[in-house]
Formats: C-alpha cells, structure tokens, sequence
C-alpha cells in the first residue's frame, strides 16, 4: 500500500494491491449490469469534494499527517451495487465495504469534514464512455445514504 496524491486536485488515495477472491454472486452481479472490473483499486482518503475545501498548505499539512499513520485495512462481507447520476450522465459501481484504522485518525484533524465512509470500487461503469472505469465520490454516510443502492447477498 502506498499513499497517491494529487496536488492540483487536493485528493489523497491508499493505493492498494488488486482484490482477490471476489465471491460469484459479485461478479454474476457486475456481468448482469454491464460493469467492467477497475484497473487499479484504492482507498480514496480525501476526494474531489473534499479536496476543493482545501487550501496548497493545508493540503500539504494533511498529507504529511497522512503519511504518519500506520495504514491496515481488512475486508468485509459487505457489497453494494450503486448508482448516481452526474448531470445526464449515470455512473454505476460495485464497492466491497472495509473496515479500517487511521481514517479517523486523519479526520481529527480536518475538523469540519465529514468522514468518508472506508470502501474499495471494484467495478464500474458509466454512460458517459470516458468515464466507464470511473467510480461514484462518496464522501460521508449522509451521501452514501443518498445513492440509489443495493446490498448484495
């Protein structure tokens, strides 16, 4: 796992190996709603939405936190097949639910963010044929709650 940031757009990614182990109905799921498998996985740890709220120096204040912190992460159970629409443009995504340490310890220092809810997209796709591989931004519980979802069993 390595740390990605992306200084124009303020975001912050825990880049991570590929996912093993997909269970079928998952992949059945994904084969049924046209999704194609991401090409790189990762955990977004600050997003666009968030990233826009940031200034250059808090930004890079936040990424050398980011970077002391001891980051594990161990999987879930817990699937979602998800959908939003981005203007006239519907992304769809598949994410596995993980549970993780450090992300709160990252948040406490960005006092008036909400923090994300921990999640790995494993597949995607998108109306919009630039954007096929292109996940769904969710930034807090509030905003997963609104996504049209569907837990996977």
């Amino acid at each position: 796992m390595n740390l990605q940031t992306d200084d124009q757009k303020r975001t912050l990614l825990l880049k991570i190996r590929e996912i093993q182990n997909i269970p079928e109905f998952v992949s059945k799921c994904a084969k049924d709603n046209d999704l194609i498998v991401k090409n790189e996985f990762h955990i977004t740890l600050i997003g666009f939405k968030s990233g826009e709220k940031l200034t250059d120096a808090s930004f890079t204040e936040i990424c050398e936190i980011a970077e002391s912190i001891s980051w594990n992460f161990s999987l879930t159970d817990e699937y979602y097949l998800l959908s939003k629409m981005y203007g006239d443009e519907k992304r769809t995504s598949i994410i596995q639910m993980i549970s993780m340490n450090g992300i709160h310890e990252l948040y406490k220092h960005m006092k008036d963010f909400d923090i994300p809810i921990p999640h790995i997209t494993l597949y995607a796709t998108s109306t919009n044929e630039e954007n096929k591989s292109v996940g769904i931004g969710i930034y807090s519980k509030n905003d997963f709650e609104t996504l049209h979802s569907i837990k996977l069993q």
